[in-house]
């Protein structure tokens, strides 16, 4: 594929990432003339979340004083690289949401970053429910305050990965119906559901599992490349979100 030198790859990480595992990914991107980027999301920072040594984390101590970071947090650190890359830079995104970084994509893919602005914002997702979580997943609790209060401390699900708190913050931003969008479909995912509804979405598929940045990185680069070539770069759409 050619250089797209006006074109540059947002990554929103998923929940209990560091952007470490994504670097394959970024540095596929690299060679193949993106501009790749993957911040560290707030609720996944282990120096954000007072464990202590972010080397050997203790995971049941308190929260922090102001509370355990949450979307909103996520979302600013998201904007701040948009506005760098749109409004300093003038490249058309792509924002790449894995697993909950769609969440973050979505809330991030502001009117402000496209020329034709929405009149109106909507509130999306306030239906509250009891949140669902997988069964390998752990909750660390000081002094058995998940008894009183129930998954409201940090989750951790391997070694390799941080710490994240359940989040709750309500998706108050429609980007779907303003952009381009496509999903990925994860044939071996045993995470999410695959029965995803199609809506305006361009569907692709994959026969890999939930972590498709590490075991088919070429091909999510393929599909990123066949979807910016689908949708073409207008000057009035200056984010694509996958």
């Amino acid at each position: 594929m050619a250089a797209v030198s006006n074109l540059a790859v947002v990554i929103c990480h998923g929940c209990y990432h560091s952007p470490e595992p994504y670097m394959p990914l970024v540095k596929a991107l690299n060679s193949r003339g993106f501009d790749a980027h993957c911040p560290q999301l707030p609720t996944a920072d282990l120096t954000k979340l007072n464990v202590g040594d972010v080397h050997q984390p203790d995971f049941d101590r308190e929260p922090p004083e102001a509370g355990y970071p949450q979307g909103e947090q996520d979302k600013e650190i998201v904007v701040d690289v948009l506005k760098h890359l749109i409004n300093e830079q003038g490249k058309n995104v792509l924002l790449v949401g894995h697993s909950a970084g769609g969440w973050v994509a979505t809330e991030a893919a502001l009117p402000e970053f496209q020329l034709k602005s929405r009149q109106e914002k909507g509130l999306f997702g306030a239906r509250k429910k009891v949140p669902v979580v997988p069964p390998f997943m752990e909750f660390h609790q000081p002094n058995n305050f998940a008894k009183k209060h129930g998954a409201a401390g940090l989750g951790t699900i391997a070694s390799s990965l941080t710490a994240s708190p359940i989040l709750t913050s309500k998706l108050t931003n429609n980007a779907y119906s303003e952009y381009p969008c496509a999903y990925l479909v994860l044939e071996a995912d045993l995470t999410l559901p695959k029965d995803q509804k199609s809506g305006s979405f361009t569907i692709y598929r994959c026969p890999a599992g939930h972590s498709p940045h590490l075991s088919w990185t070429e091909g999510v680069i393929d599909t990123i490349g066949e979807f910016v070539k689908t949708i073409g770069f207008l000057n009035d759409l200056p984010i694509k979100a996958i």
